[in-house]
């Protein structure tokens, strides 16, 4: 009998350390600006001068520089034709929350969009930038 008590003795503390262990890395990776897996793909670094990430690698970054939220302000993207209550999220992640830093997209930045969101094009297609430039021209004429 005592030989089994030593076998769930010993399981529990396996597990105990597994879950110290995953809780101390969950721990170190939102310290160093990384989040779960489902942000993972696009993970703003906020003290990176405004720039995000996407994917695990981190290779690749699309420059929001002068264009952080306090800097700009938070727009409501969604009044962008083609962004809607599921894109919208998936743009404040990536660090894009304004009609400015949208309007200064270039052609690599919406690439790099293109690939994260799986979109194949949808941003050209539905001019994003044209529209966020309309946005912002009738936003200064008020």
């Amino acid at each position: 009998m005592s030989s089994v008590w030593a076998v769930i003795y010993m399981v529990a503390v396996i597990i105990f350390i597994g879950w110290l262990l995953y809780r101390v890395r969950f721990l170190h990776q939102d310290q160093s600006g990384s989040h779960d897996a489902a942000v993972r793909h696009a993970t703003p670094a906020g003290s990176e001068g405004g720039k995000f990430h996407h994917q695990v690698t981190h290779t690749s970054t699309v420059d929001c520089a002068a264009s952080s939220p306090a800097a700009t302000g938070v727009d409501d993207l969604t009044r962008i034709k083609g962004i809607g209550k599921v894109i919208a999220p998936k743009l404040h992640a990536m660090g894009i929350v304004s009609f400015a830093q949208v309007a200064r997209l270039r052609h690599e930045d919406i690439e790099r969009i293109n690939a994260v969101l799986s979109f194949k094009g949808r941003i050209e297609r539905e001019d994003w930038v044209g529209q966020a430039q309309r946005l912002i021209t009738a936003k200064a004429q008020k």
